[in-house]
């Protein structure tokens, strides 16, 4: 009796304590052991996704392949050409053949040479947690005014584990050289053009294996730039009156589609603007793509344009405001009265990646002008109003050119 009332004591206890008998919760608990295996691999492989390298401690780097025929011209290999460079001792140039055999060995010591910069990770020749297989699918070498080599590489990272699925991701650098002013032969060599662009190439796959971020220019695709908006109007201040300049505006308009011309590489193809004006008509987007009903760029009419000419990418940019102040001044040369105009135009720009609608860079920025009148042989000299507008506007797009540039270089880092 003693024996009954005191278990039936401890079980009293156990249920005001929240506790139940192991027989009860043993099942729970085998649930909860399923169920957090389950979550640990579902979030080992969004970790993945998001950083490839986040469970890597030993990575080995296969050999580099390449899918590439040997060109044509490069067949039989072309006569070694001596370089003269200013400053510097003359070096023997490789030739072509010899650059696009090169490749391989180069590439890779770039990428081991960036990889074993991380810390914690490991390049092993065996015993590997993952591998990493690269493949050169495009070479380029081209000369004129400068000589500039182009390289492209896929890039697959495979776990050993096999938990998830092949990672792709692409990486691509380039370097250029001019010639020099006194003589003929360019500055730099083929080797040094290739050593810098496959530095290039190495620096944004690792960091995209660490971050999981690819550049948007390294696969093949297709930008579509939009002719930038216009403002309203345009404004001119004389003698603190201020009034309308309709040939401002006419001006601006006109250079409305080569204002922004940015640097897109040799994957990335621009779509023929006559071809997007005409889809544009046909959809009735002309009038919405140039609207100021909205801040932002309009992403609607912006992706349904580029679903209609095939396009990746779009850029976007429009003039908020523009205008101009004019004042009186004294030329202080000739002690004689004259002008000075001074312009100022505010834009936006921004690019759209059409897959996910996702603006990835966006910028702001104001660029100014000033003219002063000249007086040259007793003639007076002076910018006209339009053409100040202008000069501000190419200011401001020259920033956007900029810092469309900055953007770019965070996938090296």
């Amino acid at each position: 009796m003693v024996l009954k009332s005191s278990q039936r004591r401890m079980s009293i206890q156990r249920r005001a304590n929240g506790c139940q008998p192991v027989s009860r919760t043993l099942p729970y608990l085998c649930l909860m052991l399923l169920a957090s295996g389950f979550a640990e691999k579902t979030s080992f492989a969004q970790s993945v996704t998001h950083s490839p390298l986040a469970y890597v401690r030993r990575l080995r780097i296969a050999p580099i392949s390449i899918a590439l025929a040997l060109p044509r011209e490069l067949e039989a290999p072309a006569k070694p050409r001596t370089s003269k460079r200013v400053g510097l001792g003359g070096t023997e140039e490789p030739a072509k053949a010899s650059l696009h055999a090169a490749a391989r060995d180069v590439l890779r010591n770039a990428i081991v040479a960036r990889v074993q910069l991380l810390s914690g990770l490991n390049v092993v020749e065996s015993d590997e947690d993952a591998v990493l297989e690269c493949e050169i699918d495009h070479l380029t070498l081209r000369s004129g005014f400068e000589r500039r080599v182009w390289i492209r590489v896929r890039s697959s990272l495979r776990m050993s584990s096999g938990r998830v699925e092949p990672i792709t991701l692409f990486a691509s650098g380039e370097s250029s050289t001019t010639k020099g002013l006194l003589r003929k032969a360019y500055q730099g060599t083929d080797e040094e053009l290739l050593s810098r662009a496959a530095a290039q190439a190495a620096r944004q796959l690792v960091h995209s294996l660490v971050s999981g971020d690819e550049h948007p220019f390294a696969r093949s695709a297709a930008a579509l730039i939009v002719p930038a908006g216009m403002p309203d109007s345009v404004s001119i201040s004389r003698s603190g009156k201020v009034e309308d300049l309709p040939s401002g505006l006419t001006m601006l308009a006109r250079h409305a589609d080569v204002l922004l011309q940015p640097e897109v590489g040799a994957a990335v193809s621009l779509v023929d603007p006559d071809a997007a004006s005409q889809a544009a008509a046909k959809l009735n987007l002309s009038e919405e793509l140039v609207s100021r009903a909205a801040l932002g760029p309009p992403i609607d009419a912006l992706c349904l344009l580029a679903s209609s000419v095939g396009a990746d990418y779009i850029f976007w940019s429009r003039i908020g405001e523009a205008g101009l102040t004019e004042t009186s001044i004294i030329v202080a040369k000739v002690n004689k009265p004259g002008l000075e105009r001074h312009a100022e135009v505010q834009a936006s720009a921004a690019l759209i990646r059409a897959s996910d609608r996702k603006v990835i860079w966006r910028d702001s920025a104001t660029g100014t002008a000033t003219a002063r009148t000249e007086y040259v042989r007793g003639r007076v000299k002076i910018r006209s109003e339009e053409q100040c507008l202008v000069d501000a506007a190419r200011s401001t797009y020259a920033a956007f050119r900029f810092s469309l540039e900055d953007y770019k270089r965070k996938f090296e880092r």
